[in-house]
């Protein structure tokens, strides 16, 4: 009596087990892949459909499907039906059942061994499918695609198999192996474990591995290898449940039995629909991904699939910009030819600015707009490719000054940033006034004033000679100018008179050139540096690196030196102060390592920057080092600060 007690309640337990399973099935069922986000806003996930019986449902229509993101249609959905391979892992799980022989002395691994063969050899030059191995304290295999190399990594027999010790391990292996990234997206995954019965109850277990293979779409197929008095218990129970929770087959063989194909396991995991739209989405944070088919017959919904996304502005950049632009006369043109030239056809007339656009979040996607502002004003705009190029027209730049450059990046979601400030000193290179120059421009005014001398030089002749006689004033203008009292003339000093005619001219301003009070120079000792141009130092304080975001001063192609190596800075008193910024490689004056308090640069001190080299110099330099001499017989003190000064 207590017998059919204990059966009958593990009947009742396997049924409870299966009724939560049959219970969450329904007619269909759709399941969604997580969103692969790597052309975003492109975006692509996939879709396998099921009928009621697990066959695949084929020739589905674009009009069926209804894509949802964040509840709302998705735009630009398209569909593509694709057969693909099967990311498959055969896990072996040695045992006493596994290793019994039949009549003709032929282990029960072996008919395995011979059954797997057989599909192998039917798979023969195929490479679509991604095949791994697991035997238990056996050979291994992963990631494989030649079906014969696979097998070659199978032993034809297993040793030791009796005393094996049948676990659970070796399927939470085959789990992890199959939830691998598939070589080709879209991909089925599989599991065939071949086991035989469990000991104890392993329901718990069991259960979370179905979870973990449900998650990543695993299929989970069994060939319990038991014997044949041995069937209906609730190990056996408990591992059909397994099978029909993951969309698997369970196949019981006890030595008289023929194993079934392996790929009517595989053959509903190679088709699958690709989907892809246009997202929608413009703000970083969890999203959702949702579809529903509709059939003939019922309505179809898959899971919803959540995916994370961080969205950042696109980060522009210049290419290499020049410090100073020196706009002068052609070279071919001198004298007279070049002064009269206007300004606006110098050369050059315009400038070619580089860009380069990074973005952050790494998701690279289409821009809509770049532009070059100049002072704060758009001077280039790219609306098409390319975007990277900018024209800067300076034909209207007459006199010398620093201008402030930016640009702008938009993209396809909207999303805009902008560069940090790159200064451009432009020079314009007057012509030389000379005798000639001075000559040929005022031509028409010198004629104008020859004339006029002549006429009259003549005129003097003439009232000299007699010919002209002025006319004599009427007496009574005689009598009022003798009744004008006399003044008498007080003589001006030279100096007074000097200052006091000049005073009255007004003298044309000439401008002045702008100059930086220091610069920084690029020693002839690196090869680049004679081809580069003085940095001016003109801001309160000049950050000196690598990295174009961080540093005012950029030096390239020089891997001693930090994004941010250091910093120059100009204090209330005048004087400009070289501090390190922390590097590795270090910063050097005179070839003396720099203190961490930084000094206090003077006129025509080496600066060393890891490997780059610059000599600081003053416009006006406070004093100027002076060599001291001593002779070699007459050895002395060293030179004091008054001698050096």
């Amino acid at each position: 009596m207590s017998l059919r007690l204990i059966r009958f309640g593990v009947c009742v337990l396997c049924l409870a087990l299966l009724a939560p399973s049959a219970q969450a099935q329904s007619p269909a069922r759709a399941g969604l892949s997580s969103p692969q986000l790597g052309s975003f806003p492109l975006v692509e996930t996939y879709l396998d459909v099921r009928s009621s019986d697990g066959s695949f449902l084929h020739g589905l229509q674009p009009s069926q499907i209804t894509l949802l993101e964040d509840e709302q249609p998705a735009q630009n959905v398209t569909i593509q039906e694709m057969r693909l391979g099967v990311q498959l892992v055969v896990a072996v799980n040695p045992g006493s059942e596994i290793a019994l022989r039949n009549s003709r002395g032929v282990s029960r691994y072996e008919l395995i061994y011979q059954a797997l063969a057989q599909w192998t050899l039917a798979r023969s030059g195929s490479s679509i499918d991604d095949l791994s191995l697991l035997v238990t304290d056996g050979s291994s295999a992963t990631h494989l695609s030649d079906p014969q190399a696979w097998l070659a990594e199978m032993p034809a027999t297993l040793e030791n198999a009796r005393q094996a010790v049948p676990s659970l391990d070796n399927l939470s292996q085959a789990v992890d192996l199959a939830a691998d990234p598939t070589p080709r997206s879209g991909m089925g995954r599989a599991v065939l474990w071949i086991t035989p019965p469990l000991e104890n109850n392993q329901n718990l277990a069991l259960n979370d591995v179905a979870s973990r293979a449900n998650q990543q779409g695993i299929r989970i197929h069994i060939w319990l290898v038991t014997s044949t008095e041995v069937r209906g218990t609730g190990a056996e129970e408990q591992l059909i449940a397994l099978a029909a929770q993951t969309g698997g087959q369970f196949f019981r063989y006890s030595g008289q039995e023929t194993f079934p194909d392996l790929e009517t396991y595989l053959e509903p995991n190679r088709n699958i629909y690709r989907l892809t739209y246009t997202s929608q989405i413009r703000q970083s944070g969890t999203h959702q991904v949702s579809v529903e088919i509709q059939d003939e017959t019922e309505t179809i919904s898959a899971p919803p699939q959540s995916y994370t996304i961080d969205l950042q502005a696109p980060n522009p950049a210049f290419i290499n910009p020049p410090l100073s632009i020196t706009r002068q006369p052609p070279e071919e043109l001198s004298g007279v030819a070049a002064a009269d030239i206007p300004l606006s056809d110098y050369s050059p007339t315009e400038l070619e600015l580089h860009i380069l656009v990074d973005f952050p979040d790494q998701l690279m996607r289409d821009l809509t707009r770049t532009a070059l502002l100049v002072n704060g004003v758009v001077i280039d705009e790219n609306l098409a490719p390319p975007f990277d190029i900018f024209q800067w027209d300076i034909r209207e730049i007459t006199g010398s000054s620093p201008y402030t450059l930016q640009v702008i990046a938009e993209d396809i979601l909207g999303l805009s940033g902008s560069s940090i400030d790159t200064i451009i000193e432009v020079n314009v290179k007057q012509p030389a006034n000379s005798f000639w120059v001075l000559l040929a421009r005022n031509t028409p005014t010198l004629i104008g004033l020859a004339v006029l001398l002549t006429g009259a030089v003549a005129l003097l002749l003439m009232v000299v000679g007699g010919r002209i006689h002025p006319h004599r004033l009427p007496i009574h203008r005689l009598r009022r100018v003798k009744n004008v009292p006399a003044v008498t003339a007080t003589p001006v000093p030279d100096e007074q008179a000097a200052q006091a005619w000049t005073g009255r001219l007004h003298w044309p301003q000439r401008r002045v050139k702008p100059q930086a009070d220091a610069y920084l120079t690029p020693s002839a000792g690196d090869d680049a540096a004679g081809s580069l141009p003085p940095f001016a130092l003109t801001a309160v304080e000049v950050t000196i690196g690598s990295d174009p975001q961080r540093a005012t001063l950029v030096i390239f192609g020089d891997p001693s030196v930090e994004g941010l190596h250091a910093r120059v800075k100009k204090n209330e008193a005048g004087a400009y102060i070289l501090t390190d910024a922390g590097s590795i490689a270090g910063t050097w004056v005179n070839f003396t390592v720099l203190p961490p308090e930084g000094t206090c640069l003077e006129h025509n001190d080496l600066i060393h920057l890891g490997r780059s080299i610059y000599r600081f110099t003053q416009t006006h330099p406070a004093r100027l080092r002076k060599p001291v001499i001593r002779r070699l017989e007459q050895p002395g003190p060293p030179p004091s600060e008054e001698e050096i000064q």
